[in-house]
């Protein structure tokens, strides 16, 4: 993610990051009478409640992901829904402190808005909150893949999801999913392993640590009568995943350094028809979609998988993918770059 993206975060997950990371609106801002302010309330009321406020301008803004370069006014002016540093995004003073009051300068400009909705921040801690001075630094994927240890790489989650919170970093664009099956391709170090079963499996323990996990009792789950067990669970300093970056990543050919075209002739050609069974059925789709289908699944991963659309959306129940309650975010850059997930909403 080293271009500026523009993403899609519906509200939804906006308002359960604001309970997460314990967000509070100023009292000109606050109307406790309100559904959708009232904590007490399920998050499918609350949001309800919400949209049904909002403008198209607002929900227009709130859809938008910017990069930090955008200025605080902008934030308040524009209604952005989230914020991002990408890779080597960070603060003037590359300290603690300095992305704390970075963070917080944009966050007091969201609050400021006629709704008070809070941005999520989000960074590339692909290896560790490696844009920050000082953090620890961890190995490139292909590294810890060839440790084949969820143990250790759980670990790694929860050590990530600390260093982010302390810098007051609620997202994280990470882990990589990709299964490299060229050497040559310029991002291979970025996938845990060519094997899709080795790679769902350490991909879904990064996320069960960085996200906190299962709990042990179902019952901490959301158990919205609508939605039963759709929200990812996230509990003290944890933050959210994103899988990345795309469907059937690392089987780009040839030498390129970054993204390309993977051709994969073994598609069956009336895929756009498919049922989601008929697609899970497919060999060659259910293989490229398993790292993917396994964070989902095992560890409730809060934004969704990369893929294009064309892909993904058949996969999907309703508006939920692959059954679950998750975030779209797609990149503008000028390369056709695939889109992630189905919004939550």
């Amino acid at each position: 993610m080293r271009c500026k993206k523009t993403a899609i975060f519906l509200t939804a997950l906006a308002l359960l990051v604001s309970l997460i990371a314990g967000v509070s609106l100023p009292a000109a801002q606050a109307a406790p009478g309100d559904p959708y302010m009232n904590p007490n309330l399920p998050i499918e009321t609350r949001v309800a409640d919400l949209l049904g406020r909002m403008t198209q301008t607002e929900k227009a803004g709130q859809m938008v992901q910017v990069e930090k370069g955008a200025s605080p006014t902008y934030i308040r002016n524009n209604f952005i829904g989230s914020v991002l540093s990408g890779g080597g995004g960070a603060p003037g003073t590359n300290t603690p402190a300095g992305w704390v009051s970075m963070i917080y300068g944009f966050q007091q400009q969201a609050l400021q808005t006629r709704l008070g909705i809070p941005i999520i921040y989000e960074v590339d801690a692909v290896h560790g909150h490696n844009n920050a001075a000082g953090a620890t630094i961890f190995p490139h994927n292909n590294a810890l893949g060839c440790t084949n240890d969820e143990e250790l790489v759980k670990d790694i989650g929860r050590a990530t999801a600390v260093e982010l919170r302390a810098d007051g970093i609620p997202g994280n664009f990470a882990p990589c999913a990709a299964t490299p099956k060229n050497i040559r391709w310029g991002r291979t170090y970025e996938g845990f392993s060519s094997d899709y079963d080795l790679c769902g499996r350490l991909s879904a323990a990064y996320v069960e640590g960085l996200q906190g996990g299962r709990p042990a009792d179902a019952s901490a789950l959301n158990t919205d009568a609508a939605h039963p067990n759709q929200y990812a669970y996230f509990s003290g300093a944890t933050a959210i995943a994103t899988m990345k970056h795309y469907f059937a990543e690392g089987l780009v050919p040839g030498n390129n350094p970054n993204t390309g075209n993977a051709r994969i002739s073994t598609l069956p050609n009336n895929i756009s028809g498919m049922t989601p069974a008929q697609l899970r059925a497919d060999p060659t789709i259910a293989e490229l979609l398993a790292p993917y289908e396994e964070m989902v699944r095992r560890a409730l991963a809060g934004s969704c998988p990369p893929s294009a659309v064309f892909f993904v959306a058949p996969v999907t129940t309703g508006r939920k993918c692959l059954g679950r309650k998750n975030s779209l975010i797609s990149s503008n850059s000028r390369r056709r770059r695939a889109a992630w997930a189905l919004p939550v909403l």
